[in-house]
């Protein structure tokens, strides 16, 4: 039995995230982006299922490499930094204060 190509690959990964198997969808995409690493579809899509921000980032990243008019994955991580700059402001800098509620103190 051949193996399937790239093309092949990833609709079947892209058929697998819409129905919500994404480990399966994870294991074809990142085959797609081994076999090319130049698949703007596959980078993207294994954006969608990977399980951290950070690896998000990387696939979101390599996107915008092979073609940095992307505006799906600009904006996605345009998301993820905005997230990440709330994460920080929301984070403890003290046992139970927040570096925002240690701003409004000392704005206050």
């Amino acid at each position: 039995m051949n193996a399937p190509n790239v093309d092949e690959l990833l609709r079947q990964g892209i058929e697998d995230v819409r129905n919500g198997n994404r480990s399966a969808a994870r294991q074809k995409l990142e085959k797609v982006v081994e076999l090319d690493e130049n698949s703007e579809k596959g980078w993207l899509w294994l954006a969608s299922v990977v399980d951290t921000d950070q690896e998000k980032r990387v696939c979101l990243g390599n996107v915008l490499h092979i073609n940095p008019a992307n505006d799906r994955a600009r904006k996605a991580l345009e998301a993820l930094e905005e997230k990440k700059k709330q994460q920080a402001s929301e984070e403890e800098v003290m046992p139970g204060i927040s570096r925002r509620q240690l701003t409004m103190i000392g704005g206050a």
